[in-house]
């Protein structure tokens, strides 16, 4: 069976408390390479959950672009968004994060 159209989820935002939100690197939690994701229930605490992120490019949330290659990684309590090749990430890079509950 074909599914289409697009997945909505109501109340997925910037920093949003659901298991679809946006993040965003700013002053407060980027450091260097990476940013880290502080503020969301549905990762934070969880070594196990899966995240799956994709970079936003030039919409109002992610005006700062960053077009390198990512990967998420956890040191508790938190997971990070970091570049792969540890160039310095810019302050409003914006990333769509799914957390994944196996």
């Amino acid at each position: 069976m074909a599914i289409e159209g697009q997945i909505r989820v109501p109340g997925a935002g910037l920093g949003g408390s659901k298991a679809v939100f946006i993040h965003q690197a700013t002053a407060a939690n980027n450091v260097g390479g990476y940013t880290t994701q502080t503020t969301n229930p549905m990762s934070d605490n969880d070594p196990n959950a899966i995240l799956i992120v994709t970079p936003r490019y030039g919409d109002s949330i992610g005006a700062a672009i960053d077009q390198h290659p990512i990967f998420t990684f956890w040191i508790s309590p938190h997971w990070y968004i970091a570049n792969a090749d540890f160039v310095a990430m810019p302050n409003g890079a914006a990333f769509n994060v799914l957390v994944v509950k196996p």
